[in-house]
């Protein structure tokens, strides 16, 4: 994990808590994600000090994907956890709708740099390895912010 200047992440007795901000562009019935060796998940970043989630989302993708993209509404909000290399990791994730300002994306999986991205159909997700896990239960997009909570129980 690397951590830039005003990233928002605090260490917690040995564990991280962190501000994650996320973008999901919709083309027909698929939409994009970022693609990690087997895994897929949502394509964004951590959120700086004095920036709002959807000024982070576009810069992620602009670093990221080399586009400009426009926030439509935020869609989840997610109180999330895992262990990642034996530490906790408890995150605040704001999920964004975004569209393309006017940049073109290929069809299907492409790479940008050293990131892979795929479109994948909402009605595939189930059936992939995707993070976090609630979003193999998407079947469609929300009409207004859903919380998410996959807060691990301590029993």
């Amino acid at each position: 994990m690397t951590i830039e200047a005003n990233d928002l992440i605090f260490d917690v007795q040995g564990d991280i808590f962190d501000v994650r901000a996320s973008g999901i562009i919709k083309f027909g019935d698929k939409i994009l994600l970022h693609r990690s060796r087997e895994n897929l998940a949502l394509i964004g970043g951590k959120q700086k000090m004095d920036e709002s989630s959807t000024t982070a989302v576009i810069r992620e993708y602009r670093e990221e994907l080399h586009v400009t993209v426009v926030p439509e509404r935020l869609l989840w909000i997610m109180d999330h956890q895992f262990i990642d290399d034996q530490q906790k990791h408890q995150q605040i994730q704001l999920v964004h709708l975004m569209k393309l300002a006017s940049d073109v994306l290929p069809p299907d999986t492409f790479t940008v740099g050293q990131h892979t991205f795929e479109w994948v159909k909402l009605a595939d997700l189930k059936a992939k390895r995707v993070y976090p896990l609630w979003l193999r239960k998407v079947s469609e997009l929300p009409s207004v912010p859903v919380y998410m909570n996959d807060v691990f129980s301590s029993d």
